[in-house]
């Protein structure tokens, strides 16, 4: 029920619940560094694709230099893509600190590198926008305590 949640708000938003306007992780795919780096955009010279930094990459052209365009972000941004990491506890202990926060700052960007289009070593830093975006995390970390509720309520006992 609660990734159909999920696909019913990209399809209230945006009339279908499909790239690009809907993306789901399944969070038990991110476990390790290695698992990590394939969801957001990892530091240069370590292997990764950055499926979530170029959804909105993907969305929004190249991206930005950093820094550059900032404070451009339009306070009535249009509906952005549907993003779902489902099941957020099947993912490494602290995804949510090490990945998530640091992949969104609080401006409203997600940043990713990419090598530079000349060959020369190293690479660009770039921010995508992500104003607009709907992000839902689900978990069944409470499953069996509201499972238990639920018993208790359909044999008529009180829910507590």
């Amino acid at each position: 029920g609660k990734t159909y949640l999920a696909e019913l708000i990209a399809t209230a938003a945006h009339g279908r619940a499909a790239p690009p306007h809907y993306r789901k992780f399944a969070m038990q795919n991110y476990r390790t560094d290695e698992d990590l780096w394939k969801l957001v955009s990892p530091p240069c010279g370590i292997k990764g694709e950055g499926a979530f930094a170029a959804l909105f990459a993907g969305a929004h052209g190249e991206g930005r230099e950093k820094g550059e365009g900032r404070g451009a972000r339009a306070a009535s941004a249009p509906v952005g893509p549907v993003v779902v990491f489902d099941e957020i506890e099947e993912a490494r202990r602290d995804f949510m600190t090490t990945a998530l926060v640091n992949a969104i700052d609080h401006r409203g960007f997600v940043e990713y590198t990419l090598k530079r289009a000349d060959g020369s070593d190293g690479c660009d830093t770039r921010h995508a926008p992500t104003a607009g975006a709907i992000f839902v995390l689900t978990s069944n970390c409470f499953l069996d305590e509201l499972a238990e509720v639920w018993r208790r309520h359909a044999a008529g006992g009180p829910p507590h």
